[in-house]
């Protein structure tokens, strides 16, 4: 049977609590990419209701799905969420692999919690993307930058990239993506986030 439809039918008609809880055990425990493409556009979807009909709706999805994740890692889950996130950015799938970077840039931007062992890595990772010919990679990594680069927690990721030499790597980008304007909008928007680094300053 489909997780994904199982996880639908017993949250059915409940809070955002009860989504968060049962979609977050799906992509933590469920390895097959049809199943965690699925649940990652469900909750892709759940992120992204449009502000005319109830912007604080998807902010509060996102505070129950890190909430729920916080829970299970101390409950000696198998993975935690970050790691679950990190885990599928390394999928053969491309829509896999954007739609787990763009959720793992939300998480990164909006937790209170710093969390550098699923940070750096996930940045190195979008830093490589970056590096790439391959303009959709290029657009997811300005996407998930583009929210990681504004978050304000004690750990500065915004430093930690661009000691990445993540200025240079998104000039470069920028270069061979230009024709894209979703992509140079982004691009030139986490240039401008990077130079709110200390480093950049020095």
């Amino acid at each position: 049977e489909d997780p994904v439809d199982i996880a639908l039918e017993i949250t059915s008609d409940r809070s955002c609590e009860t989504y968060a809880w049962a979609f977050n055990k799906v992509l933590v425990k469920v390895n097959q990419e049809a199943h965690v493409r699925k649940a990652l556009l469900f909750v892709n979807d759940a992120l992204h209701i449009p502000a005319n009909v109830d912007e604080s709706k998807s902010t509060f999805f996102l505070n129950a799905l890190m909430d729920c994740e916080k829970a299970m890692a101390s409950d000696d889950e198998r993975d935690t969420y970050g790691d679950m996130l990190k885990r599928h950015t390394n999928s053969q799938d491309l829509i896999v692999v954007e739609l787990a970077s763009g959720l793992l840039g939300l998480i990164l931007r909006f937790d209170k919690i710093p969390r550098e062992v699923v940070a750096e890595p996930f940045l190195r990772k979008m830093n490589e993307f970056l590096r790439s010919s391959d303009v959709s990679k290029i657009e997811i990594a300005g996407l998930a930058l583009s929210n990681v680069l504004r978050c304000e927690a004690p750990l500065q990721y915004k430093d930690i990239f661009f000691q990445m030499q993540g200025y240079d790597v998104l000039l470069k980008a920028l270069s061979k993506a230009y024709h894209a304007t979703q992509a140079t909008y982004n691009l030139l928007f986490c240039i401008w986030l990077l130079s709110y680094s200390k480093m950049f300053v020095r």
